[in-house]
C-alpha cells in the first residue's frame, strides 16, 4: 500500500516537475474550487497593483536613507517612523549638524551639554538677586556662621554671623534677607551654581573643541544645543544616518516628512490588506518567504518574495490542480510510511525516478534494524565473510547428510538377519551358487520378504515389477511413481496393487506414454509427418490422468528451481501453469549469457523433392548449432551441454556435423568426450524428457526451401501432432542457464490461420519471446467485428490487398482491426 502511495506521488511529481519552482509551491489550501480560482486571479492582480504603488514610494525612501530595503511590513513601519521623526526636527538644526555628527562620542557631548544647561539654568535663576561677584564668594567660609545663627540668638548677635551677613550683602542686588535661614539658603544656591560651574569646567575644553564656532564660553546656549543633540541622537536610532552630510541631504530632499510618512503608511496598509485577502485564500506557508511563523508571520514575510510568488501564480491558476494532487499524494504516501523519501523528493535532493528504489532500500534497512534489535546476534554477521558463511553452511549440510546416511545404514544393518534358516537361507544359497542360479522371480516368490528387509527400497520400472515380483510375494508401504505422465495405467496397476500408499509424481503438461517409434520403425520422415504423427491418446493415457479422474488429492509443487534465469520457464509458466510457478529472483536476468535466446540462420529445409539435401534435414542450421557448441566448449567448458532437434532426421544430421567438426577441433573433441559429470547429448524432441543440462541448443530444422525464403507450410513435425505443445513444454524447460533456439525463419513467419493445431501456436509464442523478450504478443481472438462500420473498414483494407483480423488482443486489450504483414503473415503491420 505504501508503494502504491509512492507510485501515485511519483506520477504527480512527473506532472509538476520541480516542486520548488511550481507557481503554487508552499500553498497549503488544497480545496479551491473553480470559482475560487477565478476570484484568486483577480485578487492576485489587485495585490500586484498595490505592490507597484508601495515600491514606488518605499524604494526611493530606502535609497535616500541608505537602507537596504523596506522588505517586510515591520521594516516598512520602521521606515515610516523614521521619516515621521524627521518632521519633528528642531529649528536651526542644519548649521550645528556637523558639530553633532562629527563626534564619535555623542553620549559624552550630550552629558557635557547637560552639565552646561544645568549650570546656566541655576545661574539664571539667581542672576536677578546677585552680582557677578557672587560667583567668587567663599560660600564654604560663610555658611557655618549662618547655620549657627539659624538656631541660636546669641550666635546671631555674634561677630561671625554679622561679618558673614555683611559679606553676603555685598554681592546682592537687593536687600539682605532678614531670617538666618533665608540667608543660609541663598548661600547654598550660590554654592550650587559654583559647583555646577566647576563641573562644567571639567568639560570646557572638550566642548570648545566639539562645538567650534558654537562655543561662546559662559554665553553658550547650552539648552538649544542640548535639545538639538538629543533630537539627533533619538532620530539617528530610527533613521540610521551616519554623517552630517547625510542628514543635510535627507532634510533638504524631504521638506515635508510628515506627509511622506503618511503616504508610506497608507500604501503599506493597503498592501497588507490586499495580501491578507490572498493569504486567506491560499494559506501560503509564509516561512518559505522569510517569515518566522506565528500570528505575526505576515509582518516578517519578505515582500519581494511574496510579490515574486504572486507573479508566478498570475495567469497560472489552471496549474493549481497539479499542486493540489501532488500535496495530497505526498500526504498519502507520507502517512503510509514514505515520509522521508517524499520530503527528499520535494526538497530536490532525490530524483523522483529513484523514489521507489530508495523506499525499497529504506524498508529493507528498517527491517534489518528491527531484526538486529530483536536478534542482537545478527550484528555479528557484519564481521563475517558471507562466502565463508555459505561455504560453512554447505559443509555442515553435507556433513549432516552423511551422518544421517550413516545413521540410517547403521539402523538398517542392525536389523538384517544373521542366520541361515528360512528365507535368508534361500538367499545365502543363491549367493553361494557358482552356476545354475534360480530366476529372480523364483527367489522373490519364496524369499521376497527377506529381500525387502535387506533392500527395503526397490527402484524398478512397471514392466520390471510384473516380470520379477510374483503377485503376493511382497508388499510396499509406499510407492512413488515418477514421470507418471509417461506411465500407462495398465503398466502401473500391478505395482499399485502391491502398495499400501502411493505418491504419483508427474506433469500432465508434459509428454504422455510414447508410441512414436513403435509406428515409424525408423522410416525416413516426409512432409506428411503431420498426418503420421497425429496419434490419439486412450481415454486414460497415463496413471497420472487416471489418478486425477479417480479424485486422488492433487498437490502442485509451485517452486521452480532448475532455471537460473526466469526467462527459461516464463513462457511455460504462462502457457501451461497459469503463472502459478514461483520463480526465485535472479541477478542474471540482464546477462546475455543467461536466459532464452533466438538465432535466425539462413538455413534450408530439405524434403524428398525440395531443398537439395537429405530429406527431413537442415544442414546449414545444423552447422550453426555446431559452431555454437564449439564456442560453448571454449567459453563455458564447465557448463554441461545438450543439443535437441525437432526430428530424428535433424538429430542424426547434428550428430554427423558434430562428429565431423570435432576431428579438426581438439577443444570441442575434449569437451565431447564421455566421462564428464553430465555428458553432451544429441536427442530429438521425443526422447528428451527427464534430461537437463546447463545449456540447451535447439535446432528447429523445419524452414523454407531456399535461404531467406518463406515457410512453405506450417509443418513442424512432432509439434503438429496431438500433444505437440507438451513436447515444447518439455523441450524448453530442459536448460538451467541458457537455451538458444536456432531457426531458419522468424516467429512472424508462422501463420496461425493456416493450422488449427495447438503446437504451432505455442511454438510461435516461445519463438516470439525468445526473439523479443515480450511474452504477450497480439493474437486473433476469433471474435467478430463489433459493428457494421468495422466490417466496412475491414472490407476496404481487404480490397487494398491486405489480410485483416478483427478483435486482435494482447494483455487483455483488443484493437478493432489488425492488418497482417503480406511478407510475414504471422506479424501485424497496423492496428486500427
Amino acid at each position: 500500500e505504501a508503494m502504491a502511495g509512492l507510485n501515485r506521488f511519483v506520477a504527480a511529481m512527473g506532472r509538476v516537475g520541480d516542486a520548488n519552482a511550481h507557481p503554487f509551491a508552499d500553498v497549503r489550501e488544497l480545496d479551491l474550487q473553480p470559482t475560487d480560482l477565478v476570484r484568486l486571479d483577480a485578487e492576485i492582480g489587485a495585490a500586484l497593483d498595490v505592490f507597484r504603488e508601495y515600491f514606488e514610494i518605499a524604494t526611493p525612501l530606502t535609497t535616500l536613507l541608505g537602507w537596504q530595503s523596506a522588505g517586510t511590513f515591520a521594516e516598512a513601519a520602521d521606515l515610516a517612523e523614521g521619516i515621521r521623526a524627521l518632521a519633528n526636527a528642531p529649528g536651526g538644526l542644519l548649521p550645528v549638524l556637523e558639530q553633532i555628527f562629527s563626534r564619535l562620542d555623542q553620549p559624552r557631548l550630550v552629558e557635557a551639554l547637560s552639565a552646561g544647561r544645568d549650570w546656566a539654568t541655576a545661574r539664571d535663576a539667581l542672576a536677578a538677586r546677585v552680582t557677578e561677584a557672587a560667583w567668587e564668594l567663599e560660600t564654604s567660609r560663610l555658611r557655618p556662621a549662618l547655620v549657627r545663627g539659624e538656631t541660636s540668638f546669641f550666635a546671631r548677635i555674634g561677630g561671625a554671623y554679622r561679618r558673614a551677613s555683611a559679606e553676603l550683602a555685598g554681592v546682592l542686588n537687593g536687600q539682605l534677607p532678614k531670617k538666618a535661614t533665608d540667608r543660609r539658603v541663598l548661600v547654598d544656591d550660590v554654592a550650587n551654581v559654583q559647583s555646577k560651574r566647576r563641573a562644567l569646567g571639567d568639560d570646557e575644553s572638550y566642548l570648545a573643541a566639539a562645538l567650534g564656532e558654537f562655543w561662546r564660553g559662559d554665553r553658550t546656549d547650552f539648552s538649544e544645543l542640548l535639545a538639538k543633540s538629543l533630537w539627533a541622537q533619538a532620530a539617528q536610532s530610527k533613521v540610521r544616518l551616519e554623517t552630517a552630510e547625510d542628514w543635510r541631504r535627507v532634510l533638504e530632499v524631504l521638506p515635508d516628512p510628515a506627509m511622506v510618512a503618511k503616504a508610506l503608511e497608507d500604501r503599506t496598509n493597503r498592501l497588507r490588506a490586499a495580501l491578507e485577502v490572498v493569504q486567506r485564500r491560499l494559506d501560503l506557508d509564509l516561512t518559505a518567504i522569510g517569515a518566522s511563523g506565528g500570528p505575526q508571520a505576515m509582518e516578517d514575510a519578505t515582500l519581494s518574495k511574496f510579490e515574486q510568488r504572486l507573479r508566478l501564480m498570475q495567469g497560472q491558476t489552471a496549474r493549481y490542480d497539479e499542486w493540489s494532487d501532488l500535496k495530497r499524494a505526498a500526504k498519502w504516501a507520507s502517512d503510509l510510511g514514505a515520509v522521508a523519501v517524499v520530503n527528499r523528493v520535494l526538497e530536490g535532493t532525490l530524483p523522483a525516478g529513484g523514489a521507489e528504489l530508495e523506499f525499497d532500500y529504506a524498508c529493507a534497512e528498517a527491517g534489518w534494524k528491527h531484526a538486529l534489535a530483536v536478534r542482537p546476534a545478527l550484528k555479528e554477521l557484519a564481521h563475517l565473510d558471507r562466502h565463508d558463511l555459505v561455504a560453512l553452511f554447505r559443509r555442515l549440510e553435507q556433513t549432516r547428510f552423511e551422518e544421517n546416511r550413516d545413521a540410517i545404514l547403521s539402523v538398517h544393518y542392525a536389523q538384517v538377519p544373521k542366520g541361515s534358516a528360512g528365507e535368508i537361507g534361500i538367499i545365502r544359497g543363491e549367493i553361494a551358487r557358482k552356476r545354475g542360479h534360480k530366476p529372480i522371480r523364483w527367489v522373490m516368490g519364496r524369499a521376497g520378504t527377506m529381500v525387502q528387509r535387506i533392500k527395503p527400497v526397490f527402484l524398478m520400472s512397471p514392466l520390471s515389477v510384473a516380470q520379477f515380483l510374483p503377485p503376493g510375494s511382497v508388499k510396499f508401504d509406499l510407492l512413488i511413481i515418477d514421470e507418471a505422465s509417461q506411465v500407462r495405467p495398465e503398466d502401473a496397476l500391478g505395482v499399485v496393487a502391491r502398495a499400501r500408499q502411493i505418491v504419483v509424481v508427474g506433469d500432465e503438461k508434459q509428454l504422455p506414454p510414447n508410441s512414436f517409434f513403435d509406428r515409424i520403425a525408423g522410416d525416413t520422415e516426409t512432409d506428411d509427418e503431420e498426418e503420421a504423427l497425429g496419434a490419439t491418446a486412450a481415454d486414460m493415457e497415463s496413471i497420472l490422468t487416471l489418478c486425477d479422474a479417480k479424485g486422488v488429492a492433487p498437490r502442485m509443487l509451485e517452486w521452480h528451481y532448475r532455471s537460473r534465469d526466469p526467462s527459461l520457464i516464463r513462457v511455460s509458466n504462462a502457457e501451461f501453469y497459469g503463472d502459478r510457478l514461483v520463480l526465485p529472483p535472479s541477478p542474471l536476468e540482464l546477462d546475455e549469457n543467461y536466459g532464452l535466446r533466438f538465432n535466425r540462420v539462413p538455413g534450408v529445409y530439405s524434403s524428398a523433392s525440395k531443398g537439395g539435401g537429405r530429406a527431413g534435414t537442415n544442414k546449414i542450421e545444423a552447422q550453426e548449432v555446431v559452431k555454437a557448441a564449439a564456442r560453448h566448449a571454449r567459453e563455458w567448458p564447465t557448463q554441461s551441454l545438450g543439443i535437441v532437434a525437432f526430428s530424428k532426421a535433424q538429430a542424426d544430421m547434428l550428430t554427423e556435423v558434430l562428429e565431423h567438426a570435432r576431428r579438426s577441433d581438439p577443444v570441442l573433441d575434449a569437451f565431447l568426450r564421455e566421462g564428464q559429470n553430465e555428458d553432451v547429448f544429441v536427442k530429438n524432441i521425443e526422447n528428451v524428457q527427464g534430461d537437463e543440462r546447463d545449456v540447451i541448443l535447439i535446432s528447429v530444422g523445419y524452414g523454407p526451401h531456399e535461404p531467406g525464403g518463406r515457410l512453405a507450410g506450417m509443418n513442424f513435425g512432432p509439434v503438429n501432432g496431438e500433444g505437440g505443445e507438451r513436447r515444447l513444454n518439455v523441450l524448453f524447460s530442459r536448460a538451467r542457464v541458457r537455451c538458444e533456439v536456432f531457426a531458419s525463419f522468424t516467429p512472424g513467419d508462422i501463420d496461425l490461420t493456416r493450422t488449427t493445431r495447438e503446437g504451432p501456436r505455442v511454438l510461435k509464442q516461445f519463438l516470439d519471446y525468445a526473439a523479443s523478450g515480450i511474452l504477450d504478443q497480439p493474437h486473433p481472438t476469433g471474435l467478430d467485428a463489433d459493428s457494421p462500420f468495422e466490417e466496412d473498414v475491414a472490407s476496404e483494407i481487404y480490397r487494398m490487398g491486405y489480410t485483416v483480423d478483427p478483435q486482435v488482443g494482447s494483455a487483455g486489450f483488443r484493437v478493432d482491426l489488425a492488418v497482417r504483414n503480406p511478407d510475414r503473415p504471422g506479424q501485424y503491420l497496423l492496428a486500427v
